[in-house]
């Protein structure tokens, strides 16, 4: 199905190989409003920003000042797609709240067809939160010139976390911070020396002179940060935040091949796996091919890594995967760095597997004996802490079914996999997924390279159904499952119509509960905070095979 963005630009696309030309005889009028009243704010100004316009000439950049009545206008608009931005001393727009088009290209933003008048048009405004504080050193010095920001847990749709920066400030010569400018939301404080990393990077600052960046109040994991619900108009006046100055270390080990002996070129990395997944690296990696022997010196402690290997003398050529010569990459090691060197690390390097052999059946019945067999396809899919990494590594080449259900995966690395089904019929689910005696539906596989055992995918066909009311039309309803979180073929979302209703089908067997959210931010139905504060309106679910459950649920109307 082709976004309205999408259907836009072909209608662009046509009009331009025809020759035609839009003309500018579109208007847009509406009015700035305080979110939580409804009253209209004067002297506001609007600026009008073309994102995509059609080729008859550029419109954008007008400016207006709203009346007494709050109420703007711009005349005399080519078709195209438009955002918004909103200036008034005291106020900033909720961009994540507007009845507008969730284009991607700019929110708020509207489309705006040739010659179309578009009228009632709402921008909301909130009074932003203030959070304020101080950076000190450990001594107790204040520290100048630390960036200050605060950020928001966000989520892809593999459920990775991943933080998303709202608004910052810079330590003045007292320490102290102020910011201003987020909407009502949840937030994490991170401050560092972002200046002094890139100082470090170009060798002009030394590195063990570099405060260590830190979440209020004093960590480097968010979960195990201290969260500020910054509510529109609130002032919070945080105690102070005390960095250190960075420890650093060195991790020393050997690269061996199947044989006992070290490869003649290897490269080895480490990549941060805490707050960012950014935080800078001075590791400076040194390998002696003669010995095997590797070290990583300047390395930051306190902090946990993922410790890699690639083989830059090997290469391989995956069938149908391109570049054809791909170097090796070997499983991550998990490092966790705290107040010493880390010493005797162990990496053995194995050619891959270029085929990995696997068969799919239904309820002990061959693949074929289910309706749309056809479009079943299994893949083994690179993770990380469960979690799958879209684009890590190279891709697999998808496997080719028989109708008894036989598949093979091409050039299956070494490393965290996940299993993924694609293409099941609506009542289906998996049941099972096995590799010899290891399970791999509910927890990822450590692949160690072994061609002997059998992938071993079972599927059921009569999979449960939920059907339900939220009582609205248009909210986004979720099946989250009690366990097993990290399993995503077990989230279901639906979209209710209108009469408020919605159907799940194909839920394998268990627990789940079932959440429905007026507003919310993409796949932020994986932060377990947020099911937390929704958890009153959800409604638990018993699911077997085969049976329809009837569920209401109450829909959460506050964002979390």
């Amino acid at each position: 199905m082709k976004t309205p963005v999408a259907l836009f630009l072909l209608v662009l696309t046509q009009a331009a190989s025809r020759g035609q030309q839009a003309t500018q005889s579109g208007s847009i009028e509406g009015k700035v409003t305080l979110e939580t009243t409804g009253v209209p704010l004067p002297r506001a100004q609007v600026t009008l920003k073309g994102l995509m316009l059609a080729p008859s000439g550029r419109t954008d950049g007008q400016r207006a000042d709203t009346d007494d009545q709050g109420r703007f206008s711009f005349q005399g608009l080519a078709q195209g797609v438009y955002g918004f931005e909103v200036l008034l001393d005291g106020y900033i727009l909720n961009v994540k709240n507007q009845p507008l088009l969730p284009s991607g290209v700019g929110n708020p933003s509207l489309i705006l067809a040739a010659g179309q008048p578009i009228k009632d048009v709402n921008l909301r405004m909130v009074q932003p939160g203030v959070v304020s504080g101080r950076i000190v050193a450990d001594s107790g010095q204040p520290l100048s010139n630390i960036t200050v920001s605060l950020v928001r847990k966000q989520y892809d749709k593999n459920g990775n976390q991943s933080p998303e920066t709202w608004a910052f400030s810079t330590t003045n010569e007292r320490g102290e911070y102020r910011i201003s400018g987020a909407p009502h939301s949840r937030y994490y404080l991170y401050a560092a020396a972002f200046a002094d990393f890139a100082a470090a990077f170009a060798h002009t600052v030394d590195p063990a002179q570099i405060y260590q960046g830190k979440l209020y109040s004093g960590v480097q994991e968010m979960n195990a940060a201290t969260a500020l619900d910054v509510r529109p108009g609130s002032s919070q006046a945080l105690k102070d935040l005390v960095l250190e100055k960075q420890h650093l270390y060195t991790i020393r080990g050997r690269v061996i091949d199947a044989n006992g002996k070290p490869p003649a070129k290897i490269f080895v990395w480490n990549t941060a796996s805490m707050f960012g997944g950014d935080f800078p690296d001075y590791s400076q990696p040194q390998y002696n091919a003669t010995t095997g022997a590797f070290e990583l010196h300047n390395v930051v402690g306190p902090a946990n890594y993922l410790l890699g290997v690639t083989d830059l003398s090997e290469t391989y050529s995956p069938p149908g995967v391109f570049p054809p010569a791909l170097p090796l990459v070997f499983p991550e090691i998990s490092i966790n760095v705290t107040n010493a060197d880390v010493n005797g690390i162990l990496f053995t390097v194995k050619p891959p597997v270029y085929r990995l052999r696997g068969r799919i059946t239904v309820d002990g019945q061959p693949l074929s004996s289910m309706p749309g067999w056809e479009s079943v396809r299994a893949e083994l899919k690179h993770s990380r802490s469960g979690f799958i990494q879209e684009g890590l590594r190279e891709p697999f080449t998808l496997p080719l079914l028989e109708p008894a259900g036989t598949f093979q995966i091409s050039s299956p690395t070494p490393g965290e996999l996940r299993l993924r089904v694609t293409g099941l019929p609506a009542d289906a689910y998996i049941k099972e997924g096995r590799l010899g005696s290891k399970d791999v539906l509910n927890q990822a596989l450590v692949f160690d390279g072994s061609p002997d055992a059998v992938l071993e995918v079972t599927l059921g066909a009569k999979g449960g159904r939920i059907e339900g009311t939220a009582g609205q039309a248009g909210v986004l309803v979720v099946l989250v499952p009690d366990q097993h979180r990290d399993r995503l073929d077990l989230y279901k979302t639906a979209t209710t119509d209108a009469a408020g209703r919605f159907t799940f089908r194909g839920v394998a067997p268990g627990e789940y509960r079932v959440f429905a959210w007026s507003s919310l931010e993409p796949y932020a139905y994986f932060d377990s905070d947020v099911l937390k504060q929704s958890e009153s309106g959800s409604s638990p679910v018993h699911i077997t095979e085969a049976t329809t459950v009837n569920v209401s649920v109450r829909v959460n109307q506050e964002k979390p």
